[in-house]
Formats: structure tokens, C-alpha cells, sequence
């Protein structure tokens, strides 16, 4: 079964999923951390563990996909069919840019006028956890269904030990390379570690000088947290992990945060990427046969063949996707971008609110019809189902699926994350476009987070 078209059809959001950095630690600093108020208004016990009613329920859903243009219709969709097959049931789809929906919920919350559901992901689920806006959904979920879950997605939803955000898409970051540019390079195949990707860069620079358009490594190392997000694999290929939300200082003063900054340096001063550009520079680019590796998403194939047009046999037969490079530890690591569903503490009706998420993320026709076509991602199962099983069979899913997910890790998303992007890929950017010594770059990196810290109110551990 052809998917060219499902592939396509996701090229429309790429833009919004770069997005990353809404200032969290602004709305926290306004109002506090939010939730001291609302926690004591969830559902009692009883109410929380009855089955669903077959009174009608209303439920709200907060999120993004309804709110870009080619996602819409695709949710809208989904969103009838689930109110077909619950006739007592009515979602209420509220639309919020991607950009805006992290701080919106925290406001919401503060107010007491928080959503029943809401797509959510990375450093959102996490300051929704830390301010305990969310409800445990292991009481609805049950083993048996956390048990169905890829593993690492589970790991991703579960803050101070309580499953509070289920997965509704895969799509960890991994490293993607034109096979074409590569053979002609003298390369037989993609890199496995840090210092491998640095020779073929080299030998891809040499068979393709400037002169030729031709982008070595479409990296992103913007100033934004997506831009930390795409950069937290490479600093901890070389054992740094510069910030966690238990500590108020950035470890970056240290000698594997240097050998990151080395790398990255290298990356800028022998030309192998172009700083200061977003993922969907490269994205554009790579469909014109111009860059020979990319740190991406799986949704890379479909924003490439939007602009190329290529069937599906060509993309697989130019394009490959394997892990992220490691460092001397041979350990390979990747970051989710993964979209995940989350209900509040103060849903009315908790047991239908959570029926509609589990729907969204495991039944077939949804996985079917909106996941993979609409979303250009894994559902987050373990098990493929036959009603979907022809869309995921081809070299890149099965490359994200067995290969790439199983290295995933969770960066220190929070409230401190939106505030420690700025000073660390402002560094970043620092090291790869000026000859400043790695030194002083890392010394104003602490100095400038310890002080938005203390802007942000966030100065304690």
C-alpha cells in the first residue's frame, strides 16, 4: 500500500514544531509557582474511580493540532468519530498556538479555569508536573495498558513517580544522511560515534567545498529550548548534562561541557553547519540533495517530499535515519519531541476525560486516520495493529521504532529549562561563530543564569 500521500501531508507543521520557548519561567515569576491553590479542588476518590456516565459529559481539550491549519481537519475528524461512537460525549476542541499553549495552561490553572485534557510536550508536561497541576492517570490507565506503552514513553510522562502525561505520537530525534552524497563521498555508511560523524563531515566538506551549496551537518544550534533540546544528546555524548531542576547553578564549568563546546566549535570554524538556522532550513535544503546529514524527526520525510516531491521509493532509496552518534561511552542517547495527552487535577468528569485519551492514543482507526498521515509519527505501542501496520512498514519508522526510541532520555525539562536555554545556547552560538575562549564562555553562561534565575523567582533549589 502506497503512503505517499499520508507522508506529505505532514510537511505543514514542521515550522511549528521549532517553536520551542514560551517563557515559563516568566508566567511563573508573575503569579508563583501556581498550584498551590487549585491542588485541593481535584475530584473525590469515589468520583474519580466510578465509571463513565451515560449522562452527557462534556469535555474540554486544549491544544495545538487544532489550531494549524493542516492538522485541523485531520483532528476535527478524529474528534467527530469519537463523539459518533459516544453519542453522550461532546469534546470541545480549544485551539492554542504551539508557541503559547505552555504558558496559557499555566495561567489557566492559576485561575482555576484549566481544561479537562490537554496536548502538552517536553519542558510543558514538566512545569504542569512540578506546579502538581496534573492528574495521576495510573488510577484510569491500569497496568495493562502502561504495560502496552513503549517503555521510554512511560519514563518521559512520569514525574516524582507518578504517571501524569500519556504519549499520543513517537518522535525522538535521530540522525538522518543522504546515501547518495555519502557514497559519492567515499562513505560506506552513517557514523556510529562522534568521532566518525567528524572524519565523513571532513571527507563530505573535501568532495564538496562551499562552492557548491553542499551543508555537511544541518544542525540546529539556535537560541531557543528546541535548540537545547537538539544539542542535549551531543553534550551528553561527551558526559556533560549541564542543568537539572534540583540545582541552581549550570554545570558547564566542567571538563566534559568543554569538550562539548569543542565540538561544536569545530562544527562552526571548519564550516561543516551553518549557525544560527532553524531545523527547517536544513529541511528544505536536504530535499535538494544539499546536506548530507541532519538531526531531525521522523515528520523530516514528509516536509521533504512536500518540497521534492519524491515517491516513497525514492525517499528510501536516498535517505536513511539511524541513532544519533555516541561518545566514548558507545552509549547513544536522543531526545523525544513526542506530543502527550494530560488531565488535570481539576477535570469534572475524570474517568470519560481519560476514555478520550486513551481512545486518541491506541485506537486503530485514530492511529489509522490521524497519528501516522496527520502527526507523520509512531504511535506509542508496543504492538502494531494490522488496521495500521502497512503505514509503518518502511526503513524509517522501523529504523525510530526498534533502533533510535530505545535511546531516548528526558532532558531536565521544568520551569529552570525555560530559563537555562537562553545563557546556554546563546554560548553555544558563541562558540561556533567567535574565536572567544570556551572559558569565559562558559563563565558568563553561569553568571547569566544564576541572574535570570533570581528574575524568575526560581533561585532556590
Amino acid at each position: 500500500m502506497s503512503t505517499s500521500v499520508d507522508r506529505t501531508v505532514g510537511a505543514r507543521r514542521r515550522q511549528g514544531r521549532s517553536r520551542r520557548g514560551f517563557g515559563i519561567a516568566a508566567v511563573v515569576a508573575a503569579g508563583g509557582m501556581v498550584l498551590a491553590a487549585c491542588s485541593s479542588s481535584s475530584s473525590s476518590a469515589s468520583s474519580a474511580t466510578s465509571p463513565a456516565s451515560t449522562a452527557p459529559v462534556t469535555i474540554t481539550f486544549a491544544n495545538w493540532a487544532s489550531d494549524e491549519s493542516n492538522t485541523a481537519p485531520g483532528l476535527k475528524a478524529a474528534i467527530a468519530l469519537y463523539e459518533k461512537e459516544n453519542p453522550n460525549v461532546t469534546i470541545v476542541s480549544q485551539p492554542v498556538s504551539y508557541s503559547n499553549i505552555g504558558s496559557q495552561l499555566l495561567l489557566e490553572v492559576r485561575s482555576g479555569d484549566a481544561p479537562d485534557v490537554a496536548e502538552v510536550q517536553g519542558d510543558y508536561t514538566a512545569a504542569l508536573a512540578y506546579d502538581s497541576a496534573l492528574a495521576p492517570l495510573t488510577p484510569y490507565a491500569g497496568s495493562s495498558f502502561v504495560k502496552s506503552l513503549v517503555p521510554q514513553s512511560v519514563t518521559e510522562g512520569t514525574y516524582n513517580g507518578q504517571f501524569v502525561a500519556t504519549p499520543w505520537i513517537i518522535a525522538p530525534f535521530g540522525l538522518w544522511y543522504n546515501k547518495n552524497i555519502l557514497a559519492s563521498a567515499g562513505i560506506s555508511g552513517p557514523p556510529s560515534t562522534v568521532t566518525a560523524l567528524e572524519s565523513d563531515l571532513a571527507k563530505v566538506k573535501a568532495k564538496y567545498p562551499p562552492s557548491t551549496g553542499m551543508i555537511p551537518f544541518g544542525f540546529d544550534s539556535t537560541n531557543r529550548s528546541f535548540g537545547l533540546d537538539i544539542n542535549w544528546s551531543f553534550m551528553k555524548d561527551f558526559g556533560a548534562t549541564p542543568m537539572s531542576e534540583s540545582t541552581t547553578t549550570l554545570a558547564v564549568q566542567t571538563p566534559q561541557f568543554t569538550n562539548y563546546l569543542s565540538f561544536i566549535r569545530s562544527l562552526g570554524q571548519n564550516g561543516y553547519d551553518v549557525p544560527n538556522q532553524l531545523q527547517g532550513h536544513f529541511r528544505a535544503i536536504a530535499a535538494v540533495n544539499k546536506v548530507a546529514f541532519a538531526v531531525d524527526g521522523p515528520y523530516f520525510q514528509s516536509a521533504v517530499q512536500a518540497t521534492n516531491h519524491m515517491t516513497n521509493a525514492q525517499f528510501y532509496s536516498t535517505f536513511g535515519v539511524t541513532t544519533i552518534p555516541s561518545g566514548s561511552s558507545g552509549t547513544h542517547y536522543t531526545v523525544p519531541t513526542d506530543h502527550q495527552l494530560v488531565m488535570f487535577k481539576t477535570a469534572k468528569n475524570k474517568a470519560a476525560a481519560w476514555k478520550f485519551m486513551q481512545w486518541l492514543t491506541t485506537s486503530p482507526q485514530a492511529v489509522k486516520d490521524y497519528t501516522i498521515p496527520y502527526e507523520d509519527a509512531l504511535p506509542p505501542l508496543k504492538q502494531t495493529n494490522p488496521a495500521w501496520a502497512s503505514l509503518v512498514n518502511n526503513p524509517n519508522f522501523t529504523a525510530y521504532k526498534n533502533v533510535i526510541e530505545p535511546t531516548a532520555i528526558r532532558p531536565g525539562w521544568g520551569p529552570k529549562y525555560d530559563v537555562a536555554f537562553p545563557p546556554i545556547m546563546t554560548g553555544v552560538e558563541t562558540a561556533m561563530t567567535t574565536a572567544t575562549p570556551l572559558a569565559q564562555i562558559e563563565s558568563t553562561m553561569q553568571s547569566q543564569y544564576k541572574t535570570a534565575l533570581q528574575s524568575a523567582g526560581l533561585n532556590t533549589p
